[in-house]
């Protein structure tokens, strides 16, 4: 089999048609022209490859011949007349392709409906496109690996493809040899054209190098992807082709970066200000203030969280100062349902528990939950719960509310405004007396008077907007050597 005949690229494919002979001859070898038009193979030479005009611009081939304008396949000797132009608004005679070459300058491809078609070489291999239909006939447009498109020619027919490409099917495979083809026959139903050979694998002609179209005055302006790689990560962006310095330029993909809070994702891993507060804004804002973290948000650095225990109180404290105001332990502890416990007391204990905590916020509350135990001693009670504050001394800034509960849903009433609480029973006088169970006739008997007790601290009216630390002691003894009476500072004690 003759192999066929590939001749470089030229634009000139059409002007000297009209200087070679007026017309291309058919694929086909062995026949003769004669009167009536019919093709052979006089005018396929290299006369043929110096055409310069489109096809349907031009009268550079002889009406009817291979390569002329055409409206209907009644102007073509060969019955064929072919949209080969983009969008298919360019038409031609063209001739069915068999074992011989196609004309100089011409190519095979597939053409639907007609069979293998020899087609005149557009030029348009390589060139940019946005679909099929910006392609010549047959061909498609295709992607390269870096994003960029361009048109691929057909090449199923032979596995023949120009210098620099390779005739590649869908599975990246070489596409095999030309088949044994007769002279043209009428399309069957079986799937072959005119050429009487039914169709093969889709194969593709595909630059060689690294798959992609080198960037020259064709491909001028066309984008693709780009990238910038380090240790870091490797980010993305896009660069275009200068077709006067057939090179590409312009990349605009960041060099991957270290994160920080700016609203970029600098190392290029998918997220923006992924990360800690105070990695993200070290390099603008340096090292978070004393107990205290930087936040990022919308790519601005700010004042974050403090450390738990700590509150930045008064708001007016200055930035780098960082959460100067110690909190109790529980914090938040705002409402009597968040309540911080505190460590049961006894009556046989004469250790009390002392609290500290603060107020962190111009309205804070503190709320604190205690149970005191009565301890069965005998013929005798000492039971006597007791809070008052230890500091600050003399305390004129805060005080704290009582109330004697077994939940949140009965706190209520109580006792209010207080530094000093007592509720006792460890006296001998009146009804209330329990120090000598029913001595000297009283009516008393030593009870359990165990209870769950209720504390909120808050601040005095008129007390400073500041920081105020403050230490309390809870007792089930009495934090003093002297018992209570009913004279004493609950008025009245609360049942």
């Amino acid at each position: 089999m003759p192999p066929r005949r590939t001749p470089a690229l030229r634009p000139s494919f059409f002007a000297a048609a009209a200087v070679a002979l007026g017309l291309f001859a058919g694929c086909a070898s062995g026949t003769s022209a004669d009167d009536e038009g019919t093709l052979d193979d006089a005018g396929v030479g290299d006369a043929a490859d110096e055409v310069t005009k489109f096809p349907g611009k031009s009268d550079a081939a002889a009406p009817g011949t291979f390569g002329a304008t055409c409206s209907s396949a009644a102007q073509c000797t060969s019955g064929q007349c072919t949209a080969i132009g983009p969008k298919g608004t360019d038409k031609v005679c063209t001739v069915a392709c068999t074992a011989g070459a196609c004309p100089g300058g011409a190519y095979c491809a597939w053409v639907a409906g007609k069979g293998y078609q020899c087609l005149p070489d557009l030029g348009l291999l390589c060139a940019p496109c946005a679909s099929d239909t910006s392609c010549g006939a047959s061909d498609r447009c295709a992607t390269a690996p870096l994003g960029d498109n361009y048109c691929s020619r057909d090449c199923s027919w032979d596995g023949v493809c120009p210098t620099g490409y390779a005739c590649k099917t869908a599975s990246g495979a070489d596409a095999g040899p030309p088949p044994d083809a007769g002279g043209p026959s009428d399309a069957s139903a079986d799937g072959a054209g005119d050429a009487g050979i039914p169709k093969r694998e889709d194969a593709w002609c595909t630059p060689v190098t690294d798959g992609a179209c080198a960037c020259g005055p064709k491909r001028d302006g066309v984008e693709r992807n780009c990238s910038q790689k380090n240790a870091i990560g490797t980010c993305l962006g896009k660069e275009h082709c200068d077709g006067k310095s057939a090179s590409w330029t312009g990349c605009n993909a960041l060099t991957p970066a270290v994160e920080s809070c700016d609203a970029v994702d600098n190392d290029c891993n998918g997220k923006k200000d992924d990360g800690t507060g105070d990695a993200l804004c070290a390099k603008k804002k340096g090292a978070p203030p004393p107990h205290a973290h930087w936040a990022c948000g919308s790519g601005a650095c700010a004042f974050g969280a403090c450390d738990p225990g700590w509150a930045r109180y008064p708001t007016s404290t200055p930035e780098a100062a960082g959460c100067t105001c110690s909190a109790e332990v529980g914090e938040p502890n705002d409402a009597c349902a968040k309540a911080t416990p505190i460590a049961s007391v006894s009556d046989v204990d004469p250790n009390p528990v002392v609290v500290t905590g603060s107020m962190g916020s111009d309205n804070d509350a503190d709320w604190y939950q205690v149970d005191a135990l009565d301890t069965p001693e005998g013929d005798a009670d000492s039971f006597h719960f007791q809070v008052h504050f230890t500091a600050p001394a003399p305390n004129g800034t805060l005080r704290f509310d009582v109330f004697r509960a077994a939940d949140c849903a009965s706190a209520t009433g109580g006792h209010a405004a207080l530094s000093d609480y007592d509720w006792c029973v460890d006296f001998n006088l009146g009804s209330l007396g329990q120090a000598v169970c029913g001595r000297n006739g009283q009516p008393n008997d030593c009870i359990d008077d165990s209870q769950r007790w209720y504390l909120r601290v808050t601040r005095a009216p008129g007390a400073p907007l500041t920081c105020l630390s403050y230490t309390f002691a809870v007792s089930a003894h009495g934090v003093s050597s002297t018992p209570c009476g009913p004279d004493d500072k609950c008025d009245p004690q609360q049942p």
